[in-house]
């Protein structure tokens, strides 16, 4: 009772036809039933139909020619629009770059303390400078590790939307992964079907118009022009007995 109650409220408060869609299953249902609720959008979540994904919430956007930026959505992506759907991580390099900075930094500060014979001008002694270096490293490398992301990402005609896969059961995740992959494999097979019966019927077509043709030239083309000589000579030879 409890699916057939959010199927129906899906069907009304997400889908953008309730009387064609099927609805299949959702990646992130405790969103969606806090949207259902509320109406209020929070984390991401996106319901699958047999038609249509429905992305609504915070997620990734990426536009063609733009860099990915997190925003408050509402998509609809048709099914044959979809290119595929992969797991993506997203790694905040700038504190990459910041950790290998101070590592690099604490051999360079050490040299040129060497250097100037530790000058008196420094307010710290050589080891605590190399010390300072190698701590901000290790603290930029451990934020670093503590803030990369994997995302489920959908690709799409017009870009891509990711969802945040830390937020999302595994379970409902992987459903949602293997059905969006079956619905894709079932259009593109159809497709190919359609593809297929296109190119027998202009096959078919153009074999039948060739051979009405070739039929034509060789044997209707000859015989009319042999009758109607045949027949224009007998004439001539009925006028002339006359």
């Amino acid at each position: 009772m409890a699916n057939m109650d959010l199927e129906s409220q899906v069907r009304e408060q997400v889908f953008a036809d309730p009387t064609q869609e099927n609805y299949v299953c959702t990646a992130g249902q405790a969103s969606l039933k806090q949207y259902l609720h509320s109406g209020k959008l929070d984390k991401g979540f996106a319901v699958l139909s047999d038609f249509s994904i429905y992305c609504k919430g915070k997620c990734l956007v990426q536009k063609k020619g733009e860099s990915p930026r997190k925003r408050l959505v509402e998509y609809r992506i048709d099914v044959p629009d979809i290119a595929g759907v992969k797991y993506v991580r997203r790694n905040p390099s700038w504190l990459l770059s910041l950790c290998y900075f101070f590592l690099i930094l604490a051999p360079v500060v050490l040299i040129l303390e060497l250097l100037t014979h530790f000058s008196e001008s420094t307010s710290l002694t050589p080891i605590i400078d190399v010390v300072v270096c190698l701590l901000l490293s290790a603290c930029f490398g451990l934020i670093y590790l503590l803030h990369r992301k994997n995302y489920l990402q959908i690709t799409y005609s017009r870009g891509a939307i990711s969802l945040n896969a830390n937020d999302l059961p595994d379970t409902e995740e992987r459903l949602f992964v293997k059905n969006l992959r079956a619905l894709l494999s079932a259009w593109d097979a159809y497709v190919e079907q359609q593809n297929y019966q296109s190119t027998y019927n202009q096959a078919y077509d153009q074999a039948y118009s060739q051979g009405y043709q070739s039929g034509y030239n060789q044997a209707y083309a000859p015989g009319y022009v042999q009758g109607y000589n045949s027949g224009y000579a007998q004439s001539q030879q009925n006028e002339n007995r006359q």
